[in-house]
């Protein structure tokens, strides 16, 4: 476990260091995004984290991308998926090589208990979700409930749908073990990194689709018109965590009482399997695809 945590960490750092030269250099906009999306999906290698995608369609997505909130993993998973932009909270620009590194990739800060900044950063990303998604958090802090609480849920994100032409996009995600992998209250960011990276496979499950927010006619409306629309793909997303725990639990009981097994002297590798044994041997497949959405698994 500790090489495992080690060599972690310092692929984690070297990475790092290279995204950081890398987007130095790069001064085009277009070819940022590119190199970030490619850099997380290093990032999910690195952490062995496999996501697992059911939704619509998500490539030549320009517009607002709305999810709940479980972990800091939540903006490699997605930024793997989406090539996007962030917003976050000003504290965040002020901490060491993370804020720098925020702001490299165009993340916009937002200082909560000004009105008036409020409405600034929401003057701008009017205009920059034109061009780009920006996907936003309306929690506003992480939680590991399976699906958002609506007592916690900002209405500010509305604005930027209301008499739009561009389409949202409501994302869900539900991790395998999430209420040991989320992020919340006082944990301290490096020894929950440490427990993370000890794990020895991360599986999250991701499910989206577009949402018309445009046609509703009043902002409060729109705010909790999202807030469905993300739920309702939160709770698809724990559906399939549980039904893919589920089938392998299936499996795992009928390989145990399948006559062909016998054992002489040496125990069986299927006697080992434990209760941890889902986080280092399952393997999901999906095979429900409707025309207009896709499944894939990305490792």
């Amino acid at each position: 476990m500790y090489l495992r945590i080690a060599r972690k960490l310092i692929g984690f750092a070297f990475l790092s260091l290279f995204f950081f030269i890398v987007l130095m250099l790069l001064p085009n906009r277009k070819l940022r995004r590119i190199s970030i999306q490619l850099f997380m999906r290093a990032y999910c290698r690195l952490l062995s984290i496999s996501i697992h995608f059911e939704g619509q369609d998500r490539r030549d997505l320009h517009g607002l991308l709305l999810a709940n909130h479980v972990s800091y993993l939540d903006i490699i998973v997605i930024g793997s998926l989406f090539p996007c932009s962030f917003l976050a909270k000003q504290e965040i620009r002020s901490w060491p090589f993370v804020g720098r590194l925020a702001r490299l990739v165009g993340t916009n800060f937002v200082t909560r208990e000004k009105v008036s900044h409020r409405f600034r950063v929401l003057m701008n990303l009017k205009k920059l979700i034109a061009q780009e998604t920006v996907c936003i958090f309306p929690e506003g802090t992480t939680s590991f409930g399976a699906i958002p609480r609506r007592d916690d849920w900002h209405r500010g994100h509305a604005y930027l749908s209301w008499k739009s032409s561009q389409r949202s996009y409501a994302l869900g995600l539900h991790y395998q073990d999430q209420k040991r992998l989320a992020w919340v209250g006082d944990d301290a960011f490096f020894p929950h990194l440490i427990r993370t990276m000890a794990k020895k496979a991360i599986r999250v499950y991701v499910s989206g689709k577009y949402i018309e927010t445009n046609q509703v006619n009043s902002r409060v409306k729109q705010a909790w018109f999202s807030f469905d629309a993300v739920s309702l793909e939160a709770e698809k997303a724990f559906t399939m965590e549980r039904s893919a725990r589920s089938q392998f639990e299936k499996t795992s009981k009928s390989n145990l009482l399948s006559p062909r097994l016998s054992f002489s002297g040496n125990l069986s590798p299927i006697t080992n399997f434990s209760k941890h044994s889902w986080n280092d041997k399952h393997q999901d497949q999906h095979n429900d695809c409707s025309p207009r959405s896709i499944t894939q698994k990305i490792v």
